[in-house]
This record gives C-alpha cells, sequence and structure tokens, in this order.
C-alpha cells in the first residue's frame, strides 16, 4: 500500500506534534488546523514541520490527496490525548 501525500493532524500539541514529526521526517507533507491556537501549539508545529493550514475547514478539504485520489485526516481530541 502506497502511503498518503498529505496527513492533516487536529491537534498538534505535545502528543500530535511527536507523530507529525515522525511522519515528516519520513517524507510525507503533513498539515494542521492552527487558526486560533496557542502561540505554544504554533512553535510545536513549526519544531515538527507541520504547515498551517489555517481553519479546520481547510484542514478536511484542503491539501493534496494521496495517489489514491483520497484526503486523510488524523483526529484525536485533546483531552482524550492525557
Amino acid at each position: 500500500m502506497t502511503p498518503p501525500a498529505c496527513i492533516g493532524i487536529y491537534s498538534p500539541g505535545d502528543m500530535g506534534q511527536a507523530v507529525g514529526a515522525v511522519l515528516a521526517g519520513n517524507g510525507l507533507r503533513v498539515v494542521a488546523a492552527l487558526e486560533g491556537r496557542s502561540a505554544r501549539t504554533r512553535a510545536l508545529a513549526a519544531q515538527a514541520a507541520i504547515e498551517d493550514v489555517g481553519s479546520l475547514e481547510a484542514l478536511a478539504g484542503g491539501g493534496r490527496a494521496g495517489p489514491d485520489g483520497r484526503r486523510r485526516l488524523s483526529h484525536t481530541r485533546p483531552q482524550e490525548s492525557r
């Protein structure tokens, strides 16, 4: 199975940025919606090479699709990641 070209992360906090860093380090494009997020979250995303796409709408519908034409969205609510 060919991996997707772009992965969206809903919450690039402590756990999300760690996952994003691994994905980006393996050649995948990783994006997140940082609109309204804290300076700390923005800094974590930048350190992990996660691109800001702005809004959640852009995250869900934007970005490049994978080779099979499908988009993927990984979602973990912050309260569930603790």
